[in-house]
């Protein structure tokens, strides 16, 4: 189960992701989660992370400079717990390092991840960007997903449901008229109702955007490929 509260602590984790703010974020988050257990974290900090974002989330909770520490790249020796930030830096050519300190490490926030998760024995997590500031999180193993808002100092599970693109629709419809053959429009209603989980209204809309964007025709009450 996903539990913000823990990443950093009880579990031990990799984030895959390409943003590079949004990785800060995740770090801050795991350094407060360990600060407020009494725990000092080190931040192994191998490419740049947004330094004012982490104090300035740390700080939103009371914490100060001396409840933690910051490091430039691996440390030769750790001590327990240690945050590595390593978004645009690739960390597979230091497999032996971090293989040498994965009992220190609690999370890894990378770009390219994947390949480390045996090594260091840890669940692996991808948060990749829905919009604005909308964020998916899926646990790699049990699949898990969770929408985050991420901004104002601030990360929070939310309830969100993702818009279907037109893209998804005219797929979905492509698929049926393969399987089925001439579709009616209230046919193809139905299709895009069941296949991607919307309301009748909003299927309804998609299929009437298709037709204006020259993706389809609709004549007679049937659709037809353009």
């Amino acid at each position: 189960m996903i539990d913000l509260g823990s990443f950093g602590k009880s579990i031990r984790a990799i984030v895959v992701t390409h943003y590079g703010v949004a990785a800060t974020y995740m770090i801050s988050l795991a350094a407060t989660n360990l600060i407020s257990s009494g725990i000092f974290p080190t931040i192994s900090e191998i490419s740049p992370m947004n330094r004012s974002l982490f104090e300035g989330f740390l700080e939103r909770r009371g914490f100060s400079r001396s409840d933690y520490d910051i490091i430039q790249g691996l440390p030769r020796f750790a001590k327990y717990p240690l945050l590595i930030y390593s978004v645009g830096y690739d960390l597979r050519p230091n497999i032996s390092e971090l293989e040498r300190l994965s009992h220190q490490i609690t999370l890894v926030v990378t770009h390219v991840g994947k390949s480390l998760r045996l090594v260091l024995k840890s669940g692996i997590y991808e948060l990749k960007r829905v919009e604005g500031d909308i964020f998916l999180l899926e646990d790699g193993w049990t699949k898990e997903r969770k929408y985050l808002e991420i901004n104002n100092f601030e990360v929070k599970i939310v309830n969100y449901r993702e818009r279907k693109s037109e893209r998804d629709a005219l797929k979905v419809l492509l698929d049926a008229m393969s399987e089925q053959g001439e579709l009616s429009t209230k046919d193809a209603i139905f299709v895009l109702q069941g296949k991607l989980n919307i309301s009748r209204e909003e299927a309804r809309r998609m299929l009437y955007s298709l037709a204006q964007n020259g993706k389809l025709r609709l004549l007679h009450g049937k659709v037809e490929l353009s």
